[in-house]
């Protein structure tokens, strides 16, 4: 991992702090109905503007949020994700999301990012724990979250998704 302040790289992507200036190149992911199915799915302009500026402001008041993820050979915008505070559910505490397009899904990036978040959480910003949640039906996110090192903690019936914890350490 090579940080220089605001734009860092893994292998295959490069991450930037997220900002609204990237909408653009993220709403046809964010209000992808389909795409989106066991997740947040944003329909408008304003929605997914609102929902980005929320994440861009932790950098200000956490030090730490998402960022914009490129494909480092095409210089392509393909998703975003990092360690966010859910500002609607703040007492889960540091929480890893992750968003790749549709055409970029099973190539391995969302593990990439996986991985590099959580290294970053841990190493870099020093936390000792972070969760992570997904829809049981979500094969994939479930796979993910388990390859990096998150551990199933149980069910969630009032969210219909599975809490999952990485604790640093072990």
């Amino acid at each position: 991992m090579r940080a220089l302040s605001t734009f860092m790289e893994s292998q295959f992507l490069s991450y930037r702090q997220i900002s609204v200036e990237a909408l653009p190149h993220l709403i046809g992911i964010m209000n992808n109905s389909e795409h989106m199915r066991y997740s947040v799915n944003l329909d408008s302009y304003d929605k997914c503007a609102l929902y980005i500026k929320r994440f861009a402001e932790q950098w200000k008041t956490l030090g730490y949020s998402c960022w914009t993820i490129t494909e480092k050979k095409t210089g392509q915008v393909i998703g975003w994700g990092g360690i966010v505070i859910d500002e609607d559910d703040p007492h889960w505490g540091p929480e890893l999301i992750y968003y790749i397009a549709p055409e970029k899904s099973g190539l391995g990036y969302a593990s990439e990012l996986a991985n590099f978040a959580t290294s970053y959480a841990t190493n870099v910003i020093g936390l000792s724990k972070i969760v992570a949640f997904a829809h049981p039906e979500n094969v994939a996110s479930n796979k993910i979250l388990e390859r990096v090192g998150f551990k199933l903690v149980r069910y969630l019936d009032d969210m219909s998704r599975n809490l999952y914890e990485f604790n640093a350490g072990t």
